[in-house]
């Protein structure tokens, strides 16, 4: 090998593409008349990506004439995307003291539902790269591989490239307001899960596009201290309860009272009207569901709020309606903080039949215990809607 600026494949000094560790093996030969004596480190490596290479394996101090001694370099990084270095060998050769070559490779990484979520706060997120899951998600992750969201395009003709999603990720885990306007005409204020993504597609989708926004636990737990300190408190157990909105106006990553929206409640199926909560891990929730064109930003929290593309799951109404025990065994109660309001609960299984039925004002005992064991939905004349689990 000559001393060279430029990697390349022929003689090994450009690594390829790879989403674990490269090693690639170097052969110094000595083709003189004395013995070449190498100076310490040996072999180092130089340059604005340095840190990227390692120099795994060291050649010998001294080669005699004839001989030859290997030294192996490996490559592995944290980001995607082309890396270079040069490395370095200083020795007592006449001729060139200092050889020098340039290496180069080129990181790739996996993004799909089990890559960590972008979690800095006060960060604004672009994806870098996309990956398709056998199941038909395109998970967008920025270059060190922080999960930002999923989208399930099939053939509606959407065409979405990676730096067209954002996240943006607030100064704290929430985000609270007592303005109005917009979605928002709670006097008592709101509450949402600061962490709100955009998308901003080359063309829109002819067609209903799959969903996956994920949130974590933490961020779950802080909005659920937050809304219980509200001057109008809200109780939030699961994350079932809570409601996404839909910006249809307003500026990028907007707050919900300056703009306006939809309502997607939780259920059974994803919809452009429902949205299916799913436990990823024990740290990760993530929200499923559809869209049939991109606007908006988003992120989540509890009430009578509006969804987006991005989403935001918001406390937009004094009004709640809290359900307990749950799980249940033998019964459980649906109270309902308006007493001026009567309501009709329904009660649906997996399969989307009704079981049971009912009419109550303040406060309704349901008893349970002939009904299996699984996940129900109690729906509400007023549109609100809850998971219970019965045991």
């Amino acid at each position: 090998m000559d001393s060279s600026l430029l990697a390349n494949f022929l003689d090994s000094t450009d690594f390829g593409a790879s989403k674990t560790t490269k090693t690639v093996t170097y052969k110094i030969n000595n083709t003189g008349a004395d013995t070449l004596l190498l100076n310490m480190p040996l072999v180092s490596v130089k340059g604005i990506n340095a840190a990227d290479f390692t120099v795994s394996t060291l050649p010998d101090s001294s080669i005699a004439p004839g001989d030859s001694s290997s030294f192996t370099i490996s490559f592995l990084s944290t980001k995607i995307g082309i890396k270079n270095a040069r490395v370095e060998i200083v020795s007592n050769d006449t001729d060139e003291d200092t050889f020098t070559f340039a290496i180069q490779a080129s990181q790739l990484l996996d993004c799909n539902h089990a890559n960590a979520l972008a979690n800095n706060l006060n960060t604004t997120y672009t994806a870098a790269f996309s990956e398709t899951t056998p199941d038909g998600w395109n998970c967008y992750c920025d270059s060190a591989g922080s999960l930002l969201l999923a989208l399930k395009l099939g053939g509606t003709g959407a065409v979405i490239a990676p730096n067209q999603v954002q996240l943006q990720i607030g100064q704290n885990n929430t985000f609270s307001s007592t303005s109005t306007g917009g979605l928002i005409n709670n006097l008592a204020g709101y509450t949402i899960i600061d962490r709100r993504w955009v998308v901003n597609p080359t063309t829109q989708p002819i067609g209903e596009v799959g969903v996956k926004y994920f949130f974590t636990k933490t961020e779950f737990d802080s909005i659920v201290v937050k809304l219980a300190a509200m001057a109008a408190p809200s109780i939030v157990s699961n994350v079932n309860q809570l409601n996404i909105y839909k910006a249809t106006s307003g500026a990028l990553f907007a707050n919900p009272h300056t703009v306006s929206g939809i309502v997607l409640r939780n259920g059974f199926i994803p919809s452009l009207a429902i949205w299916k909560d799913s436990v990823v891990n024990a740290s990760t929730f993530s929200a499923e569901f559809k869209v049939n064109a991109f606007s908006g930003s988003g992120g989540i929290g509890f009430g009578g709020g509006g969804l987006a593309l991005p989403i935001e799951l918001i406390h937009a109404k004094v009004n709640y309606i809290l359900v307990y025990p749950n799980p249940a065994q033998y019964a459980f109660t649906i109270v309902n903080n308006n007493v001026d309001e009567e309501l009709i609960y329904s009660i649906y299984n997996c399969a989307g039949q009704k079981v049971l039925h009912g009419i109550f004002s303040n406060q309704a005992v349901v008893n349970t215990q002939d009904l299996n064991t699984g996940v129900y939905l109690i729906g509400l004349s007023n549109g609100q809607s809850v998971k219970i689990v019965i045991e």
